[in-house]
């Protein structure tokens, strides 16, 4: 059996309200709902709004092997798949998988309702080398060294 546990509020400090003498904040998951019923995201019955309360659970042959996390909002599938990339593919330990040089495809289509028209764009933190981000320019990828808010958005 594997269990995984992540604290998460969404937005900001979750709802605002602190339950008198506990010291957390309530969630506020529902907060990608819409209020208007002729939206993909309406507040109906039996529908779940976009979250990013992603656990990751690995198996090997039928056996739990590890339950794993990252912290990241909407690129938590793209933090996921570069984990396990790091493990599986590349033989990495669990530290040096998290420790890796991330990437994050940003600007493109979401949950929201909005379009990708350009391709969006490729965050790269420092760690990626040159002769990566110099290929990646010659394949016609847009990119920048990623700033606070990626470096916050996927830390293990």
């Amino acid at each position: 059996m594997m269990v995984s546990l992540i604290q998460s509020n969404f937005d900001m400090f979750g709802s605002g309200l602190i339950p008198t003498g506990l010291g957390f904040t309530i969630q506020n998951r529902g907060g990608l709902f819409n209020l208007d019923p002729d939206t993909f995201d309406a507040y109906v019955p039996h529908k779940r709004p976009f979250h990013t309360i992603l656990p990751g659970f690995v198996t090997k042959d039928g056996v739990p092997l590890m339950s794993f996390g990252v912290m990241g909002g909407a690129i938590q599938p793209q933090g996921h798949t570069q984990i396990i990339t790091n493990l599986v593919d590349f033989g990495m330990t669990v530290q040096e998988a998290g420790d890796a040089a991330r990437y994050v495809h940003d600007l493109d289509s979401d949950v929201t309702g909005k379009f990708m028209t350009d391709g969006g764009i490729l965050s790269l933190e420092s760690g990626v080398c040159t002769d990566v981000r110099l290929e990646l320019l010659q394949r016609g990828h847009t990119f920048t060294k990623a700033g606070v808010f990626i470096l916050v958005a996927i830390r293990r």
